[in-house]
């Protein structure tokens, strides 16, 4: 009977014994927001935090099957449960990045209870589990930019490349992936719209592309809306650039996440978030 309850105690709470991964690199917390949700029957609560860091990795995750060990509670010693967490950062579907730099993302918490009414602040505290990884570059393959075109092609990584003279590059981990392009119009300034898709299998991970011109200049290109597509064990991208001019040639680099880059480390949490007017509003006023 012991040795049940001790597996049931392990398996309830996995990360209670050892020490948490490493934290993230010079992690700062500010907390942005506190929402009380009232859209469904039941009201719930939304925390959102930003955090800025100077770790390498651009790319951050709450890990799949992880658990989210935090002590929350009220003023009046109120405990509170968090009911799911999201962490928002770069992403393929994020159409201005520039709001999102690469050492920021947000965390963002959900609660299915509120605090007491007459609490005066929540306290937050503990570690939240991350995986981080940087971004993976394929090496340049040059096409043929044409409309209509359809390329298909192995996403080598950049970094795994041998060195020497002759690199061969049939031992290294690939990714096959079809990029097209179609030419939507040509504008009065000669620059043109082209409407870029990509497909791979259902795991490939693609963030974005960059494009070279025949001198091996980026090509500076502005995006509209993105989406992003699976089914039938497979993947798909879709894109629409508006080039500032006309090109014959262009190297294609491809950028994408490879879940074998990724590292375990933990973000600390330790804040109090004041409450100020009544839980009854939809949101409560900004308090540190």
């Amino acid at each position: 009977m012991k040795m049940l309850l001790y597996l049931a105690i392990a398996f309830l709470f996995p990360c209670s014994f050892g020490d948490p991964p490493p934290a993230l690199e010079g992690a700062h917390m500010e907390f942005e927001s506190l929402e009380i949700i009232t859209d469904n029957d039941v009201p719930c609560m939304k925390i959102t935090c930003s955090v800025t860091h100077t770790a390498k990795e651009s790319i951050m995750e709450f890990p799949p099957k992880a658990y989210l060990l935090l002590n929350v509670v009220d003023s009046t010693g109120k405990r509170l449960l968090p009911d799911n967490l999201m962490i928002v950062g770069k992403n393929f579907l994020q159409v201005d990045e520039e709001d999102c730099p690469d050492n920021q993302f947000h965390v963002i918490l959900f609660f299915k209870e509120l605090p007491a009414k007459t609490a005066k602040w929540i306290h937050i505290r503990g570690n939240v589990p991350l995986r981080c990884c940087s971004l993976s570059s394929s090496i340049p393959r040059e096409l043929f930019w044409r409309d209509g075109m359809e390329e298909e092609f192995s996403a080598i990584d950049s970094e795994m490349v041998p060195e020497g003279p002759v690199a061969d590059l049939a031992i290294c981990k690939s990714e096959t992936v079809t990029l097209g392009a179609e030419l939507l119009q040509t504008y009065r300034n000669n620059s043109q719209l082209w409407k870029i898709h990509l497909s791979a299998i259902a795991t490939f991970r693609f963030y974005g592309l960059e494009l070279l011109d025949e001198q091996g200049l980026h090509v500076l290109f502005s995006l509209r809306p993105r989406s992003a597509f699976a089914g039938g064990g497979g993947a798909g991208y879709s894109m629409e650039c508006v080039f500032p001019r006309a090109y014959s040639r262009l190297q294609a680099r491809i950028l994408y996440i490879d879940p074998d880059k990724f590292k375990n480390k933990s973000l600390p949490f330790n804040l109090t978030v004041g409450l100020a007017g009544t839980l009854s509003k939809r949101q409560a006023p900004s308090a540190r």
